[in-house]
């Protein structure tokens, strides 16, 4: 899903082509199945509000957000936001001769679908990798690696394995049969279920304050 929205970035000293601004805003793009980003044109201001110079730039050069930058941050807080006014999606990651997994990383709702395909002659026996995560995460992640073969494997080209409901969290999949060609992780992030607009869940009536009698 790729959506634009704005970023109003304020500074204390800059110049425009040597004409001071009081601050930017800067319009994205975003995608948030793919985790990238790309900025869209800005708007430069004085103190007073007025506009002094815009660019526009429709040529969408995507970037991947990087790590614990603002970008990153943009890029979560408004996915996060538009998770809970969408349904639920399925993704497709096929695995293929010198690509490894196409793509190599992909970010999804918790209530999504995660299918990967065979694009190989050669079968893929699909593992999650336990390292560095929570015990939450972990039992989930080993409950798939435990399951018979037959059932996380990819046998034929054009065969889809559906990936299980795992907790919020960053996972890396990959390929036991193929780890030795250097078959690179797919990197998924799991993200929380954002509650739909308008449908606030009422506590139970136990733990609701009493509410005053009228008069």
């Amino acid at each position: 899903m790729r959506i634009d929205a704005d970023s109003d970035d304020s500074v204390q000293t800059a110049s425009y082509k040597r004409i001071p601004y009081s601050h930017v805003l800067t319009r994205y793009g975003f995608d948030c199945g793919r985790r990238r980003l790309a900025s869209r044109g800005s708007t430069y201001y004085d103190s007073t509000g007025a506009v002094l110079n815009r660019t526009e730039d429709d040529s969408l050069r995507w970037q991947l957000a990087l790590p614990e930058s603002r970008g990153e941050e943009f890029l979560r807080e408004f996915c996060l936001a538009i998770d809970g006014a969408r349904p639920p999606r399925s993704w497709i990651v096929a695995a293929k001769p010198g690509d490894n997994f196409s793509p190599k990383s992909v970010s999804i709702r918790a209530t999504d679908s995660l299918l990967l395909s065979s694009g190989m002659p050669s079968s893929h026996t699909i593992g999650i990798d336990t390292a560095r995560l929570s015990p939450v995460q972990s039992k989930a992640a080993r409950a798939f690696n435990e399951l018979p073969l037959f059932l996380r494997s990819l046998a034929a080209i054009g065969e889809e394995l559906k990936m299980p409901s795992l907790p919020p969290g960053t996972y890396r999949v990959y390929c036991a049969n193929h780890m030795i060609h250097s078959f690179e992780y797919l990197l998924v992030e799991v993200r929380p279920t954002a509650p739909r607009p308008g449908n606030r869940q009422q506590a139970p009536a136990s733990t609701r304050p009493p509410t005053a009698a009228r008069p």
